[in-house]
């Protein structure tokens, strides 16, 4: 078994006999600010971005990488944590995958924009030799698929543009798929592969203890 998922495990069995002592012995109350209520921290003020919704929380995955014949190269697990920042008028995505000593992260940012009646935003990453992508994209509700189209410059000042066609198999999976364009040739490169997390019981004990909270904006 991975060593993080034994480490995350061995967490949550720890907060969860902490949890258990504590509430054995309570503390003494402490003035708090009410917490805002669910729907508010959940539901962006854009009817575009709410759509995306389905986006939001903890997700594993499972990337499947091919050369330009369309062989498989290799496989890499990771995972992706998505949410909203700025008063949840922007989707943030946090994605990370290693193999070996090698670790991938990025992040990546999308809005509305009501002028283009499209999605926009940027996708930057540590390994990229192209620099940071921007990217459109344009949902489909009957299909539930995002259609984004990444667009950066390699070092020559040429062009790079890749297409990405992510749809939701049902709200704890989907699939993301990558094909490189160039003019008329479109080849696939990568796959990944979804799965909602299933939240640790005792997170929320952890957030106590440990002074962390995900923004909620």
């Amino acid at each position: 078994m991975n060593r993080r998922y034994l480490q995350a495990g061995a967490l949550c069995l720890v907060l969860t006999r902490v949890s258990a002592l504590g509430a054995a012995e309570p503390a003494a109350e402490t003035a708090k600010e009410p917490a805002a209520p669910a729907t508010e921290q959940t539901t962006s003020p854009v009817p575009e971005m709410q759509r995306l919704a389905l986006f939001l929380g903890s997700w594993n995955l499972m990337e499947r990488h091919f050369n330009p014949r369309g062989e498989e190269t290799a496989t890499v697990q990771g995972k992706e944590e998505i949410g909203w920042t700025l008063d949840r008028h922007v989707l943030r995505r946090v994605y990370s995958s290693a193999v070996d000593n090698r670790r991938f992260q990025a992040v990546g940012l999308l809005a509305w924009s009501s002028g283009e009646k499209k999605y926009r935003g940027g996708w930057y990453d540590n390994t990229s030799t192209t620099g940071p992508s921007s990217v459109s994209g344009e949902w489909d509700d009957a299909t539930r698929t995002m259609t984004f189209t990444l667009e950066s410059a390699a070092a020559d000042g040429s062009k790079v543009q890749h297409r990405v066609v992510e749809q939701f198999l049902s709200d704890d999976r989907r699939q993301a798929t990558t094909y490189q364009v160039s003019g008329k040739d479109v080849v696939k490169r990568l796959e990944v592969e979804y799965r909602r997390s299933e939240p640790c019981p005792a997170s929320s004990v952890g957030m106590r203890l440990f002074g962390t909270r995900p923004e909620q904006e």
